[in-house]
Formats: C-alpha cells, sequence, structure tokens
C-alpha cells in the first residue's frame, strides 16, 4: 500500500482575520488621502530620517494608530495560538485515524498450529504421535520469521 500524499497549503492571516475570530467589532474608518511628507526629488524616493524627524515620525498619530493594531494583532496571535494548535492536533489525529489503518494480515501458519492443537487433544496419552505436526508447524514458523525479517 503506498504512503499517504502530503497536502500543503497557504495559509495568510489578516489583521480583519483575526479581530472576527476574537469577536472584535470595528467599525472601518474612511480613506483618507496621506499627505506627502519630506523632500522628494525626481527619483530619490524618501531620505534618510535624521534625528529631528525621529520625533515628528514618533508623534505622528497614523503611525501611533498602526503601531496599536499592530500590537493588538500580536496580542491576538499569542492569545489564539494555543487554542489553534490544540484544534490543529486534534485534527491531526482524526485524519490519521480516519485515514490510515495498518494492513490486515492472516496469522501465519494457523493450519499447521490447530492440526497440532487437534493432535494433542486426540492423542493426550501420546505426544510423540504429533511430532510429524509439531515439526510441520517449527518448520513453517521459521519460515514464517524469515519472510518477516528479509
Amino acid at each position: 500500500m503506498p504512503a499517504p500524499a502530503l497536502i500543503c497549503a497557504q495559509i495568510q492571516i489578516s489583521i480583519k482575520l483575526l479581530e472576527k475570530l476574537a469577536g472584535i467589532k470595528r467599525e472601518e474608518p474612511q480613506q483618507q488621502r496621506r499627505p506627502q511628507r519630506g523632500p522628494q526629488g525626481a527619483g530619490l524616493g524618501r531620505l534618510p530620517l535624521t534625528p529631528p524627524d525621529m520625533t515628528a515620525f514618533s508623534l505622528d498619530p497614523e503611525l501611533r494608530g498602526a503601531l496599536a493594531a499592530s500590537r493588538r494583532v500580536g496580542s491576538l496571535l499569542l492569545k489564539a495560538e494555543e487554542q489553534e494548535m490544540e484544534k490543529v492536533a486534534a485534527a491531526a489525529d482524526d485524519l490519521i485515524r480516519r485515514e490510515y489503518s495498518t494492513p490486515a494480515r492472516e496469522v501465519p501458519c494457523q493450519r499447521e498450529r490447530d492440526a497440532c492443537i487437534n493432535c494433542y487433544q486426540h492423542h493426550k496419552q501420546d505426544a510423540w504421535a504429533c511430532a510429524e505436526m509439531v515439526d510441520a508447524y517449527a518448520s513453517c514458523a521459521s519460515a514464517a520469521y524469515q519472510d518477516l525479517t528479509a
């Protein structure tokens, strides 16, 4: 029986998803156009921040809001991590229990075993009468062991 195939999936977690899972309801703010900051030239992009600009950077309410949202997401992730791990472990156990089963094999040498028991029941006083069946059972067991370990 071939081994079960592994299934790969990609999961994306957004702030909205975490808030929805945590039951946090918030109103969507209306999108506002961000004002341009700092000197920009043709193709220069943003210039590195200097220490005086850092104070303006830290006082920006938009950035403070983003930082607060980031902290909220971090706390939600930590809070939900243990519960999600338990759910994933339970789902994995359930999947393994449903999908994987050990292959059924018949008991080796069952016929020879039954013949030995039957012989011993009929020849209670003469155990030597069953020597041929015992030898057949022993050779079958040795062959089955060799097949199993090979």
